[in-house]
C-alpha cells in the first residue's frame, strides 16, 4: 500500500481530529477527481507495519482517529492497519468512493465512519444539498453527512 501524504485533519470526521493517510492505486478514475494522485499505481512511498506504528506512536496521543483515504483495493493490509489502530485505542474511518453495500465486511467491521460515494463534480462533496456522498457513523449506523452542511451555514458559506 502506497501513500504520498499523511495530515492531521479536523474537518473531516465531525468531533474527531484525525490522522489522515492518503493512499494511492485508486481504480475508480472518478471524472475531474480532485485528487489527481490517488489514481497513479506507481506514486507515493510504501506504508509498512513500521512506518505506520511509528506514526501511531507519534501522534496516538493528539488523535482520536485514523482516516484512509483510499486503500479499499488492498483489504487486507487496509485490515491489519485499522485493527493497529484499534490497539491504540483509535477510532477508524475510510473514505472510499465505492458505495456501502460494495465495501467488504471485513474491512466495515472494523471501521467506526466511513464516507461513501463517487466524486461526482456536478454534486459536490459532503456539504452540497445533492451530494451522492455519503458519511455514515457505523457505531450508531447513523448518517451524519448533515452536520458538514449544519458547519457551512453557521460559518455563513
Amino acid at each position: 500500500m502506497k501513500y504520498v501524504n499523511m495530515d492531521v485533519l479536523l474537518r473531516e470526521i465531525p468531533t474527531e481530529i484525525s490522522l489522515a493517510f492518503y493512499i494511492t492505486g485508486c481504480k475508480l478514475n472518478c471524472k475531474n477527481c480532485h485528487w489527481k494522485e490517488a489514481n497513479d499505481t506507481l506514486a507515493g512511498d510504501e506504508l509498512d507495519v513500521d512506518t505506520f506504528q511509528m506514526y501511531l506512536d507519534k501522534y496516538h496521543h493528539t488523535v482520536s482517529n485514523i482516516l484512509f483515504m483510499g486503500g479499499e483495493w488492498e483489504k487486507e493490509r487496509l485490515v491489519e492497519f485499522l485493527k493497529i489502530s484499534k490497539m491504540y485505542n483509535l477510532k477508524t474511518s475510510l473514505y472510499t468512493g465505492l458505495n456501502l453495500i460494495e465495501v467488504d465486511n471485513e474491512i466495515l467491521e472494523n471501521l467506526n465512519y466511513i464516507k461513501t460515494g463517487r466524486w461526482v463534480e456536478e454534486l459536490g462533496g459532503l456539504e452540497s444539498e445533492i451530494t451522492n456522498q455519503r458519511l455514515i457513523n457505523l457505531d450508531t449506523k447513523e448518517d451524519i453527512t448533515h452536520l458538514f452542511r449544519f458547519e457551512n451555514k453557521e460559518m455563513g458559506k
